[in-house]
């Protein structure tokens, strides 16, 4: 059963090549951390397009209130201290607000086996970003779906560096039988 969840869970993030959900789809959190359809999520209106202060000021009106309700939702002791350097670092102190944010931890491509080791470690932590962070962030900003032809398009890149960009923060992985041991130790 573990196998084929871990499987099944691969083949999805595998065939969304790390993209959005479709902009039809249901999901993301009301300001109240409720789950609602994405209709419920307000869209910011051209965000290319917008100012420096109005991006400023839609972040603080509407990403970092959903976006807290989300990550304290999923980790409320992890994320207590939710707040701009949570995604953009400590640079956000000082008005960097660069995305992708070399913070973050950098991802490895879809399919690779680094990518696979991280959907195996860190499963948990991977479902809730791309069934709720991903989609609400895209609906947030008004972002085009992924375009697994052209690689355009809102993805996990939009926010988190490629691995092996200098500068960035790694995700470290555990060897296989590292993992398999770690994990028979959370479940004692």
């Amino acid at each position: 059963m573990r196998a084929s969840f871990t499987w099944s869970l691969m083949v999805v993030l595998g065939l969304a090549g790390c993209g959005g959900a479709s902009s039809g789809s249901e999901g993301g959190t009301g300001t109240d951390g409720t789950t609602g359809s994405e209709d419920d999520i307000p869209t910011a209106e051209n965000w290319e397009g917008m100012s420096h202060d109005d991006k400023a000021a839609w972040m603080a009106q509407e990403v970092v209130p959903r976006m807290e309700a989300l990550f304290t939702g999923h980790d409320a002791d992890r994320y207590a201290n939710f707040s701009c350097r949570t995604c953009h670092g400590e640079g956000a102190a000082h008005g960097d607000f660069e995305m992708p944010s070399r913070s973050l931890p950098a991802l490895h491509p879809t399919g690779s086996p680094e990518q696979q080791a991280m959907v195996q470690q860190y499963r948990p932590m991977l479902v809730f970003m791309y069934q709720e962070v991903l989609p609400t962030m895209q609906q947030l900003i008004g972002a085009p779906d992924f375009e697994e032809e052209t690689g355009g398009g809102f993805s996990c890149f939009a926010c988190h560096p490629h691995a092996g960009d200098e500068g960035t923060t790694p995700l470290i992985t555990l060897e296989p039988a590292e993992a398999a041991a770690d994990e028979a130790g959370d479940a004692g």
